[in-house]
């Protein structure tokens, strides 16, 4: 399994965000750690870092395979024929997310991939919730999705079809407070 070579460019990490990237270190630490991979220094400088990063991610056969598998989800989620769907999933967010919708495709999807783990099937090639999904995130508890059918979108489970956002307030509620800024 390989690493998308989106991720091998410290350019593009940068558009991630060191912050963003960290976190995403820590959802993997166990498995880092029974890796003996050496991570990049808390301490270097943003351009060490963000190539430090980078040369991690270039070694694929020396990353846990979760890792591998994250990466390529949110690749596919961040590529150009998916935007549509991206950009319906960063519209259907909870705002306490902070998502800006001017931000590049792979940070969002990066950003949403931390928020509410994903996959991709090995069998269909489409996304599938992790199981350990349903662990506690900063905004609260992650809700379960519907499913739906992979043929008609594969994206589908990221659209949020909850009557409750996931920080207890009205996806309604949530539409017009996102109205009323536009219009600010």
């Amino acid at each position: 399994m390989t690493t998308p070579q989106l991720f091998t460019d410290p350019v593009v990490l940068q558009q991630i965000d060191r912050s963003l990237l960290l976190e995403f270190l820590q959802h993997f630490k166990a498995d880092l750690k029974a890796s003996n991979l050496i991570l990049p220094s808390l301490d270097i400088s943003d351009d060490d870092f963000f190539c430090a990063f980078a040369a991690l991610l270039s070694a694929p056969e020396a990353l846990p395979t979760s890792m591998n598998e994250a990466l390529r989800a949110i690749a596919e989620l961040a590529a150009p024929e998916n935007q549509s769907r991206l950009e319906t999933t960063v519209f259907n967010a909870p705002l306490g997310l902070g998502l800006d919708p001017r931000s590049p495709p792979v940070r969002l999807a990066f950003h949403l991939w931390l928020w509410r783990p994903y996959q991709i099937s090995e069998e269909s090639g489409h996304p599938r919730e992790e199981a350990a999904a349903s662990k506690q995130s900063k905004g609260g508890p992650v809700l379960p999705t519907a499913t739906s059918s992979p043929e008609s979108d594969s994206h589908a489970w990221l659209m949020f079809p909850e009557r409750f956002s996931d920080h207890g307030r009205y996806v309604l509620r949530d539409f017009f407070e996102r109205w009323k800024k536009d219009f600010q």
